[in-house]
């Protein structure tokens, strides 16, 4: 790990959370613990590497509870949820995300698929769902080896939001593309502009066949939806679109490479579900709390506040770093210790509670609890084989790679 810098005047530590090196092995786990003891809310300076006016990190669970549920305070929409903007989506696209919006027009966008991600109308697509990852794992249970990356956990929840949204199976793969170009912080803005012109050519078709022939599905709603009275424009279609369709297959894929991660790594875990599979929600929780896929969001303060006793200054950015609360043993007994039996508390891989907490968490939650109660009925004695790849990013815990080895069997 490259040296952590400090100024010439201040021998505190001072690490720049936008030096992206600092995460090429992946969250920088001891830099938070040292964060969390030291600086829990800590001044990160103007940086070549992201940000030309610093941000403050918060690094401890009840401090990063206490800005998420005040959206008076701590605003989504002044500056967007990201260090920089454009880091997500491109900036011309992000005033129409209704996770980078403030009430009252964030509660009216959000309420259009609200509906749809209740805990009853999750339950509607389990059978979907469970027949999503047969497919995968009927795909490779013969060769007994594969990438569970790139085999399983990429078109798994890809094929289930494709399906709730109405994509075309043929077309998923061009989605997945898209979206994830959109979050790499590498495209530059004239890629992401030239992405969103080819993604909003291509939903424009969808949206004229679904006026049409409107169907059972999530993108036929968004048509149909109005907020205040008017119809949603082509284009804010387009962005409820693609932050459902990146939101949808970007989370559950690195929970779930994650988290089998962690049951390989951890094989009397593994055990213990295999004893007692009603042990697997308590389970879904702990993955959820180990392996954050969206590490941090952001939020600008709207007033001059203080947070644990330090001083935040209006329009000041506020970064929540969820993968460091996750880990505060404040909040989590023993938190480097992965247990699938833990009394759970709430873990923040869906945010930290308010209006913006993660819209999809249920649907998440029974793509995990099912992904895992088919891998361990079939491939219970998976190990990994080779090199984890992830791809070192500040905003999402990736994982590219992770080659699997498994007793062949023939398919169900």
């Amino acid at each position: 790990m490259p040296p952590i810098r400090s100024s010439d005047n201040d021998s505190r530590f001072d690490p720049d959370l936008t030096d992206i090196s600092l995460f090429r092995d992946g969250p920088p786990l001891e830099i938070f613990r040292r964060l969390r003891d030291e600086q829990p809310v800590h001044w990160n300076a103007p940086s070549p590497h992201g940000s030309s006016t610093g941000f403050w990190n918060l690094t401890r669970y009840a401090d990063i509870e206490q800005v998420s549920k005040d959206w008076e305070t701590f605003s989504s929409q002044r500056r967007g949820v990201t260090i920089t903007q454009g880091n997500v989506f491109p900036a011309e696209l992000e005033q129409f995300l209704f996770i980078m919006m403030d009430p009252p027009a964030h509660v009216k966008h959000r309420a259009i698929v609200h509906k749809v991600f209740t805990p009853r109308a999750v339950a509607e697509h389990e059978p979907e769902i469970r027949r999503a990852i047969t497919e995968q794992i009927d795909a490779v249970i013969e060769r007994g080896e594969c990438d569970f990356v790139e085999d399983i956990a990429v078109d798994f929840p890809l094929t289930v939001i494709a399906d709730m949204l109405g994509v075309p199976s043929t077309d998923r793969r061009k989605l997945f593309a898209w979206t994830n170009q959109f979050a790499d912080t590498t495209t530059t803005p004239e890629a992401g502009t030239q992405l969103l012109m080819e993604m909003g050519a291509y939903v424009g078709q969808l949206v004229a066949d679904r006026r049409a022939s409107p169907r059972d599905d999530l993108l036929s709603r968004l048509i149909a939806a109005e907020v205040d009275g008017e119809r949603l424009t082509d284009f804010e279609v387009t962005a409820h679109f693609a932050q459902l369709m990146a939101a949808g297959n970007e989370t559950t894929r690195n929970n779930l490479a994650g988290g089998v991660l962690a049951l390989t790594e951890n094989p009397d875990q593994v055990k213990a579900l295999i004893e007692d599979p009603t042990k697997i929600p308590g389970a879904v929780e702990e993955i959820l709390r180990w392996h954050v896929p969206l590490m941090y969001q952001a939020r600008t303060a709207t007033r001059a506040v203080d947070i644990n006793g330090v001083r935040i200054e209006e329009d000041q950015l506020v970064v929540m770093w969820f993968i460091s609360g996750n880990r505060d043993p404040r909040a989590f007994s023993e938190p480097d210790r992965f247990d699938v039996e833990r009394a759970q508390g709430k873990q923040m891989s869906f945010g930290a509670g308010g209006r913006h907490f993660c819209l999809g968490n249920q649907l998440a939650r029974v793509e995990l609890r099912v992904a895992l109660e088919e891998i361990l009925r079939r491939m219970a004695d998976l190990q990994v084989t080779g090199p984890v790849i992830r791809q070192p990013s500040n905003i999402f815990h990736w994982l590219r790679s992770m080659p699997v080895s498994f007793t062949p069997s023939t398919t169900d």
